[in-house]
């Protein structure tokens, strides 16, 4: 529904399967293999990892920072696979309760979410967004990440701001489960389709 929404009709299906690791290695390879910008979109946040190379500042809007080094059986996964990237992370929007122990991001909390801006980023950004960093009135944000979450004009107006000027190299969205949101009138859609149609 998101691409149709945005009169996007040069989509790829990624079959999933076989681990996170897998699938973010699939995901990558379409994404390559293409001259165009990518868009994904997906469940998992971890889908991304291999879109880009050492010269991208990835920058997140997420409730969490997704470099937890805690792996244990399963290193490759969607709090861990920052580990796994190349390139420089930056996440906007942490949410209270949420303690990151990683080293590879440099974060704000959603209080403080306006100094993201303040970064030096270089000239090749990937904007990533995790639908659990918005408001849960606002869409059908899980419950990870406790409360006071960011809305999507402060989201809209930052990310502006951050490719200004720079050259935006692909985009994400994670956390999105449509089944879900035909629970709830996808309610997320809208916020997600507003958001993104500015950069396409």
């Amino acid at each position: 529904m998101i691409f149709q929404e945005l009169c996007i009709d040069d989509v790829v299906e990624v079959k999933t399967g076989g681990g996170p690791l897998v699938e973010a290695q699939r995901v990558g390879e379409v994404a390559k293999s293409s001259s165009k910008k990518p868009l994904v979109i997906g469940l998992g946040h971890h889908l991304m990892a291999y879109v880009g190379d050492n010269s991208v500042d990835y920058v997140y809007f997420d409730a969490h920072s997704d470099d937890n080094i805690n792996g244990g059986n399963n290193p490759f996964s969607c709090a861990t696979f920052i580990n796994h990237m190349q390139g420089r992370h930056y996440v906007s929007g942490v949410g209270e309760g949420v303690y990151p122990n990683g080293s590879r991001v440099r974060w704000f909390r959603h209080s403080e979410a306006e100094k993201i801006v303040e970064i030096p980023f270089r000239d090749n950004i990937f904007l990533t967004y995790d639908v659990d960093v918005f408001d849960p009135s606002v869409t059908t944000a899980h419950g990870w990440g406790l409360c006071w979450r960011m809305f999507p004009q402060q989201v809209k107006d930052l990310s502006g701001r951050i490719i200004d000027g720079r050259n935006l190299i692909g985009m994400n969205v994670a956390s999105y489960n449509p089944y879900r949101e035909a629970e709830q009138n996808y309610k997320t859609v809208d916020v997600i389709v507003d958001l993104l149609r500015p950069r396409l």
